[in-house]
């Protein structure tokens, strides 16, 4: 029986997996954080924080959290909090967040934490703190103890413990509210930042290290002052960058950030490392401390809606998912009914029951089973990362002149982009060259999905002007979670939804790019099954599927005009390839 062979396919693979040494994943970044009371998060975590978090956002316990049955030296789910128990969010968790977000799907990111509360720079010298600690505080003390009585030992055996498992890409660092006026600070700092360095073996010029301003003057920071040391660290540190906290709104005390403040500061932090990591800039971490958009942000009537930003986390109460959304009939899944599940699992029961190794089997039942299909996340309209550029979105749909429309995720968006830090071209050249005397206004955002497509017309951006053309390719960022016929219904929910919204529109749907190394990975092949069903939405009078991805591959399946550091994104040669393809239709429909 197919549903046994399955099955047992999934439990030679559970044994395999079982006995296999843990090898390093080049596409898991760590990165370590160390501070004071800040970076530990200060206690207290808001219901818009606690989840859902990505699970490709990890994080080692640096101690034992019982309560959340963590054990130290283990990774989990970064759901803060995430340095020590009774800890709140801090600058950690939206940083990892942000990066998430916006980096390719393949990419995991772990972060290893360990701060103190109320230490000095001087807690983290690995020649010296002794002193320093035998003259702190009995509550410090505890603290100190948590870490075996040397934090930065701690933090040392934990980041070896995570480079078995992925590459220390950076270091965060967020302190000197113990230091303020320090001048000696920034050289304090080098040397943590020199240790840590030879201990781990790692390459300064390639350990990027990122120290966040404290709170800020116009917040009344108690040590705003020194922030202007902070600033200076690069002078010392020649891989270093200081994060600013302006505007991050901070509690009573002056000196620790509110939740919302964590966010802000954090996302800056992810925002920064992004372009480290020669990606383009995350979230525009500035607007994101405002309660609106700006003129400044507002797009003009031929540019790209949404501003410079790349999508990123918003300040407000987030968004649930909304109910389930219509979908066409064409890309419906086959769901089996409760009886018809129940008749199946009865007969591989009886096969169990039956079977030379009914013991095995028996021990291994789940593996076997057969459970009808959850609920599609991919057909249920949400913001996620659309939130923060959705206002200027609808602004554009509003009062925008455009003639056609993009719809989609980072492939879309970074039409936008011309080079990034690591020289990887983008699609603005070839935009100017193909589209520039057109008006087009570009909603796609880096990230996104089909429900936050979905998500983003029915709440006013598929109202107001009506464009002539849609150009919409989407589901390379669902294939983390769901399968080819999930993505695909989610692609349906978004061609009925363009076509209420836009019913004299014409619709050119691209079949997701190839992504991936080669003709076998396992989110290229998600992406075609999802592309064979979306193909029956053609009707040839309102919906035109458009399947170009045999441009973009050689005879052995490899990327044509990719980037090779992702093989997800195109630079300039593949949006050649993409703009001589879709350009004679669109000109046509909109002439």
């Amino acid at each position: 029986m197919k549903f046994v062979a399955t099955g047992l396919l999934a439990l030679t693979a559970l044994l395999c997996l079982t006995g296999s040494a843990r090898a390093q994943d080049k596409n898991f970044y760590i990165f370590l954080s160390f501070g004071q009371s800040n970076m530990e998060g200060f206690p207290g975590i808001e219901d818009q924080d606690k989840g859902p978090v990505d699970e490709r956002f990890q994080m080692m316990a640096a101690v034992d959290f019982p309560n959340q049955q963590r054990e130290k030296g283990h990774w989990y789910t970064a759901v803060p909090p995430l340095a020590r128990p009774g800890n709140g969010i801090g600058p950690s968790d939206y940083f990892g967040r942000t990066l998430v977000a916006h980096l390719p799907p393949n990419i995991k990111v772990g972060i290893v934490n360990v701060a103190v509360a109320g230490c000095k720079i001087e807690m983290f010298d690995k020649d010296h703190y002794t002193s320093y600690a035998e003259t702190a505080p009995s509550w410090m003390k505890g603290i100190i103890a948590a870490y075996g009585g040397n934090p930065y030992q701690r933090l040392v055996d934990m980041a070896k413990l995570a480079q078995k498992d992925g590459v220390i890409k950076g270091i965060l660092l967020h302190q000197g509210e113990s230091n303020t006026n320090d001048k000696e600070w920034p050289n304090k700092v080098k040397g943590v930042y020199d240790n840590l360095i030879k201990d781990l073996n790692l390459k300064p010029e390639e350990t990027p290290l990122l120290a966040g301003e404290l709170v800020g003057a116009e917040q009344g920071g108690a040590c705003a002052s020194m922030n202007a040391i902070i600033d200076d660290l690069p002078k010392t540190i020649p891989n270093s960058y200081a994060i600013s906290s302006a505007g991050c709104p901070c509690r009573p005390d002056h000196l620790h950030f509110t939740p919302a403040g964590y966010r802000t500061l954090g996302t800056r932090y992810g925002s920064k490392m992004l372009t480290l990591l020669g990606y383009p800039a995350g979230p525009d971490a500035n607007a994101a401390v405002t309660t609106a958009p700006t003129a400044s942000n507002a797009p003009g009537p031929r540019g790209f809606g949404g501003g410079g930003g790349f999508g990123g986390f918003g300040g407000g109460p987030p968004t649930p998912p909304g109910p389930p959304a219509p979908v066409p009939a064409e890309v419906v899944m086959l769901r089996p009914t409760t009886d018809e599940v129940a008749r199946m699992n009865a007969d591989l029961k009886r096969f169990v029951e039956t079977s030379p190794d009914r013991a095995l089997l028996q021990k291994y039942q789940s593996l076997i089973a057969v459970h009808a299909p959850g609920d599609n996340p991919c057909i249920r309209p949400a913001p996620g990362i659309r939130f923060p550029r959705h206002p200027a979105f609808v602004d554009t749909a509003k009062t925008g002149d455009f003639d056609v429309l993009f719809l989609g995720d980072s492939i879309t968006d970074w039409w936008s982009l011309d080079q990034d830090r690591s020289g990887n071209t983008g699609g603005k050249g070839v935009f100017q060259k193909y589209f520039g005397d057109w008006k087009v206004a570009n909603f796609a955002v880096a990230g996104d999905t089909t429900q936050g497509v979905l998500w983003g017309l029915q709440n006013g951006e598929g109202q107001g002007h009506k464009p002539k053309a849609v150009m919409l390719m989407i589901g390379t960022n669902n294939t983390g979670r769901s399968s080819g016929a999930e993505i695909a219904e989610g692609i349906g929910a978004d061609i009925l939804e363009i076509r209420k919204d836009f019913p004299e529109a014409k619709i050119l749907l691209l079949a997701i790019f190839p992504r991936g190394a080669g003709p076998t990975d396992p989110n290229r092949v998600k992406c075609e099954e999802a592309n064979k069903i979306i193909a029956r939405l053609d009707d040839q009078k309102h919906v035109f599927f458009l399947n170009i991805n045999d441009k973009f591959l050689n005879p052995q399946g490899g990327l044509i005009g990719f980037r090779p550091t992702d093989n997800l994104h195109p630079v300039a040669e593949g949006y050649e390839i993409w703009a001589s393809a879709v350009t004679p239709i669109l000109k046509g429909w909109i002439q």
